[in-house]
């Protein structure tokens, strides 16, 4: 099998096994066997598990002050992946403590949306591609409490 460290295994298995139909139509070959857009997407080409939303990511400094546009922010991740789950990560307490090394206290929803798709984690900071759960939850301040829900 193709082995390729920048896309999941799920990508690396689809583009082999595309090659390997004998069907003309490599598209109809990925839908038979029940792979997503995503790995659709990494046969042809496509890197595989990094979105494409203009204007992400957001420098870490814009997360003390920022939009407050998390909800939006995941859906339009999520759409660009073409899959993955939305998750609301509510605060442990009266504000999350730091995210990034920077403070979290003019976030008034007590929630962080982000979305989760092949173990990575996807949000208006993290970078395209996201990053590993543990990594992700490596990132909050009191990432050992919060309730992240994955």
């Amino acid at each position: 099998m193709l082995m390729n460290e920048d896309h999941p295994a799920s990508c690396t298995l689809l583009a082999s096994l595309v090659r390997a139909s004998p069907a003309t139509d490599w598209f109809s070959t990925a839908i038979r066997v029940g792979f997503t857009t995503n790995a659709v997407a990494a046969s042809s080409g496509v890197p595989c598990g990094e979105h494409k939303v203009p204007g992400l990511p957001r420098d870490k400094t814009m997360i003390t002050n920022g939009p407050g546009d998390c909800q939006v922010c995941a859906e339009r991740i999520r759409d660009s992946l073409g899959d993955g789950e939305i998750f609301r990560i509510p605060s442990p307490g009266a504000f999350f403590g730091k995210y990034r090394d920077q403070e979290t206290y003019n976030w008034s929803n007590n929630y962080h949306a982000v979305v989760v798709l092949n173990g990575r984690v996807y949000d208006a900071f993290t970078p395209k591609g996201g990053e590993l759960i543990e990594e992700y939850k490596g990132r909050w301040e009191y990432g050992d409490i919060i309730d992240f829900g994955f």
